[in-house]
């Protein structure tokens, strides 16, 4: 496990357009000490509702806020985190694939995307993490930064600054999946048909250049059979022609 606390963690979430989690097992512990009997989550709740007159809401806790400033003034800031890395982080990673695969073999397939959409959309199964389970998109969006250090993934950086209607990726990063391999098109096309592409090779997916086969085998097909039919129907209508002749 690997995390980044208190103000550290609210510098470090800021400046990558990331959002921070709240340890609730530490406010827990924390506030358990100070009574001296073990107290459950519910209780700190009613405490904060009784001294800031609001109720505790964990996706709502901004420095701004009073929940925070009251948080902050009774048990510190070792409550703010940013998780980086779970305790299987191969798993992580391997979670993180599968979610770009899935991309690719879609209905309308897309290399890439925001790391916390495409969590939310399909949510992963993260074993064992040793974080809470909202903490599991800055676990996917780290796992994706080490696959771009592998070579595995690429990644684009949020254009700055960002563009008026535009919204910034979590992270301020767009994740893609590169492409499996390239196919040069010398020998294979005419010219007509290279100029017609407009392409000298073609950089696919595994994914893509299946789904490009199986396209093309239907089509190659398809004409291969109304070649046949063209070819028998000119057959047939000469056969007819020559007859009213010799008639």
């Amino acid at each position: 496990m690997k995390d980044i606390r208190g103000a550290e963690a609210l510098k470090y979430a800021e400046t990558n357009g990331l959002n921070y989690s709240i340890d609730e097992r530490f406010l827990i512990r924390a506030e358990s000490s100070m009574r001296g009997k073990p107290v459950s989550m519910n209780a700190i709740e009613s405490l904060i509702e009784e001294e800031v007159g609001e109720p505790y809401d964990s996706t709502n806790i901004f420095p701004e806020s009073s929940t925070f400033k009251f948080l902050l003034n009774r048990y510190g800031e070792g409550w703010i985190y940013v998780a980086l890395e779970g305790n299987h982080p191969e798993e992580e990673e391997a979670a993180v694939l599968r979610l770009f695969r899935q991309l690719l073999n879609a209905k309308e397939p897309s290399n890439g995307g925001d790391i916390l959409d495409l969590a939310t959309q399909n949510p992963p199964r993260l074993r064992d993490t040793g974080f809470p389970k909202d903490a599991d998109a800055d676990l996917l969006f780290h796992a994706a930064r080490r696959l771009v250090n592998l070579g595995v993934l690429e990644s684009i950086p949020d254009p700055e600054p960002l563009p008026r209607d535009a919204e910034p990726n979590y992270g301020n990063t767009y994740f893609l999946i590169p492409t499996d391999f390239q196919l040069s098109l010398a020998g294979l096309l005419c010219q007509h048909c290279v100029t017609r592409l407009r392409a000298t090779s073609l950089e696919l997916h595994a994914e893509c250049a299946r789904r490009l086969k199986t396209a093309l085998a239907g089509q190659l097909t398809a004409s291969e059979s109304s070649g046949r039919r063209r070819v028998a129907e000119k057959r047939l209508s000469s056969s007819r022609s020559a007859q009213k002749r010799l008639e």
